[in-house]
Parts: C-alpha cells; structure tokens; sequence
C-alpha cells in the first residue's frame, strides 16, 4: 500500500513540475494583464503568470441540483499552472467548453454536445470540446468547503478571449502565478507582491507543495487545503 501511495505521488510531481505548478498564489479583484511583467520586477520573483476566472452556472436538462463551474481563461502560452486538455475534437475555438473530469466522469458528455451557461447577460450554448485538468485545481472546492462528488462542481476552461466576454472583462486578470527565485521563500516575497498589487489583492497564498498549510494574508479570507496538495482559496 505504501509503495502505491509513493508510486502515485512521484506521478503527482512529474505532473507538477510538466505543467509548471506556481509556488506562490495572488487572488486580485481584477488586475490588467499588462501589469505581470511588473511584478517579475519584484526581487525574489522568477515569472509571473495569470488569467481570467469565474463561477458559472451550467443547464442540464431535468437537471435537479445547481451546476456550479469554475471557468479558467485558456490560453496556450500559459507558462504557469498549465491547463491540459484532453480534446475529443481536433481544434479548440471559440464556441469550446472543456470541464473538469470528475464532472465529465458524472454526466457523461458527448462530443460536441451542446452546453447551456448562464451567464449575467442569459444564457449562451457551447459544444463540449473534451476533458481539462489543471495542477490547482486537481482537486476543486465550492465555496462551502464541502468535497463535491463532480455532479454540482467543478473546474471548467473555455478560450480566455471568450470568457472576457462573458464576464465583460477584457484583458484582466484575477488569478496570479509566481516562482521564486532560488534562495528566496514565500514569507519573504508576500509582503513585497501585496504592496505591489495594493488594494487589489484578496490574499497572496503559498503553494509550495512541501508547506504544511495556507497561510491568509487577508482577514476577511477563509482558506481550505485538502489532502493531495491541492491549494485553492475562497472568498467568504
């Protein structure tokens, strides 16, 4: 059984370190794009990553729970926390949605089946594109901390310019990403990154696989971090 555990985590890293798993996370209300090559300005900081995120309602029909998604912006020269997408066509566009695989191992999508969101402005159909895994999101909360079982939430990825859209907030990000330098540590970064971000920040969490816990740099925060190293964080 020990063996199986190791063997699982030493997949668990390989996956990490592929698709560049930050060690620093920054939660912004919302923060120009343009402005992350400024934070890789702050001693300490190696790079700096971000994208778009929010909740989205999904309708299914004869549905009896509320479907919560949490949409990623996708875009392919992500170079933090990639986003994989397992593609059941041979193209990603515009109309693509790509949900997390606990909710697809639910509901079964087909290709190219047609997605109802909601979003603030109604309601708008996309063509399910396949599976998406993202290393933060391995394991995903809603926000009343409880594990979900994939069939009311999960992660989900459309193309970043169409979330943007939808959430009218056009080349913003809210999500952030950083590696250290070597020798620098998170407490000694967390200070310069929240005067940077000023007002915007919500919290600036560790991700160090290796820390014990998520540290809050915001009072008004309540942060969860199940087992599996996962370290996600939500607003109360």
């Amino acid at each position: 059984m020990i063996d199986v555990l190791y063997n699982l985590d030493d997949q668990l890293q390989r996956y990490y370190e592929e698709n560049q798993f930050a060690q620093v996370f920054a939660t912004v209300s919302q923060m120009p794009a343009q402005d992350l090559q400024q934070l890789e300005q702050i001693a300490g900081i190696a790079a700096a990553d971000g994208r778009l995120s929010g909740d989205l309602r999904l309708l299914l029909p004869d549905q009896e729970k509320i479907i919560s998604l949490h949409v990623l912006g996708y875009q392919p020269e992500t170079t933090l926390n990639r986003i994989t997408l397992l593609q059941e066509s041979g193209t990603v566009d515009d109309e693509m949605l790509f949900i997390g695989e606990k909710m697809c191992e639910v509901y079964q999508f087909t290709p190219q089946q047609s997605l109802t969101l909601l979003t603030g402005d109604g309601q708008e159909t996309f063509l399910f594109g396949g599976q998406a895994r993202e290393p933060e999101y391995i394991y995903t909360l809603p926000t009343d901390g409880m594990l979900p079982d994939g069939s009311v939430y999960d992660m989900a990825t459309m193309s970043q310019q169409t979330l943007e859209r939808l959430l009218h907030k056009e080349n913003l990000v809210t999500e952030l990403g950083f590696l250290l330098q070597p020798g620098y540590t998170f407490f000694r970064c967390r200070s310069a990154v929240g005067g940077r971000l000023g007002a915007l920040w919500a919290a600036i969490v560790d991700g160090q696989r290796t820390s014990p816990a998520i540290i809050c740099c915001s009072p008004n925060i309540a942060s969860s971090k199940p087992s599996g190293r996962c370290c996600q964080l939500f607003l109360c």
